[in-house]
């Protein structure tokens, strides 16, 4: 994957791993990269929720592409103090990164398939040659920006906990809702802190994890499906396996749950990532409600480092109506 990701930490092992495991995790746990994350998190979940506003009803909106778009955005923001809105369609070079990056991560992973692609490589030719067009290499992005989209949730339940968590009143806005998606009222969401780890369960945005070394290969999208792990529901998408008796969430072992991978190299970008996925939940689901356009297609996904749908995922939208 050096081709892609140059260097850095995903590509390399010893002691450039461990400096730049190092060097990372100061970054990932200091207060002030939490609190600006959170706001930024707020300031693209709030961007989002408006355009998603604006197809409510009468359009069918494509939602993936949003989400992929939106993660690219606060990421380089974030990271790179680099403003592309890419979500509103106004950054084109923000959006031909995108594609550019979606191209190169399928070429990458066709090559765990064909024992020739270094011979195609030195062609240049095939996908080889799709991902010397994407030149792009050593980007820090590759972890925040295309892994947390395929979330999408159970909603019933869900925002039935965001309206009592945020106690926002009827007919409030979307900004009024996001001014009381804080951290002591995201605590307060433990059903959907369940439902997003019962999504990465099933359907982890990393589906195929490999160790460098004595090379080692484990699939989190098989292992979250196993009977002998999960039990005879494992199947089933039940968010409730990770409640107690009274509501409240429960861990599991990062080597049952491997969604994050477990260990000395356990994603430094857990947290961060748990923090956007609730952001954003609560202010999507809190301010709308979605149902799949096309329930009974078949869902395929597309041959990639990251898992995606292939063809995206089409949603009806509708405005959220508050209780009276």
């Amino acid at each position: 994957m050096s081709d892609l990701l140059g260097d850095g930490i995903f590509t390399v092992d010893g002691e450039q791993w461990r400096h730049q495991r190092k060097a990372a995790s100061y970054q990932f746990s200091t207060k002030m990269l939490r609190n600006f994350s959170s706001s930024v998190f707020q300031t693209n979940a709030v961007k989002l929720a408006r355009i998603v506003s604006e197809a409510a009803i009468s359009n069918i909106i494509e939602l993936q592409d949003l989400f992929l778009k939106s993660t690219l955005d606060f990421v380089c923001k974030v990271i790179l103090g680099v403003e592309l809105d890419t979500v509103c369609g106004n950054y084109k070079e923000g959006t031909e990164f995108s594609k550019a990056f979606d191209e190169a991560s399928a070429a990458l992973m066709f090559r765990y398939f064909n024992f020739l692609w270094k011979i195609n490589r030195f062609l240049n030719i095939g996908s080889e040659a799709v991902l010397r067009r994407g030149k792009i290499q050593q980007q820090l992005l590759f972890p925040g920006s295309f892994t947390n989209s395929a979330s999408i949730l159970v909603q019933a339940k869900i925002a039935q906990e965001i309206r009592e968590a945020t106690n926002v009143a009827n007919g409030s806005s979307i900004d009024e809702l996001a001014a009381r998606v804080t951290e002591e009222n995201l605590e307060k969401m433990q059903y959907l802190h369940s439902a997003l780890n019962e999504t990465l369960r099933l359907h982890p945005a990393v589906p195929v994890c490999k160790e460098r070394g004595d090379l080692v290969s484990f699939q989190p999208c098989v292992m979250g499906r196993m009977e002998f792990l999960w039990g005879e529901d494992a199947e089933e998408f039940r968010p409730e396996r990770w409640l107690d008796e009274n509501g409240i969430f429960q861990k599991e072992s990062a080597f049952k749950f491997t969604a994050f991978q477990a260990g000395p190299r356990i994603c430094l970008g857990k947290e961060f990532s748990y923090r956007q996925m609730k952001i954003y939940s609560a202010i999507l689901l809190g301010s709308h409600s979605f149902k799949l356009a096309e329930p009974k297609k078949p869902i395929k996904y597309r041959t990639m480092l990251t898992l995606h749908i292939d063809g995206g995922i089409g949603m009806h939208v509708y405005p959220f109506q508050r209780e009276k």
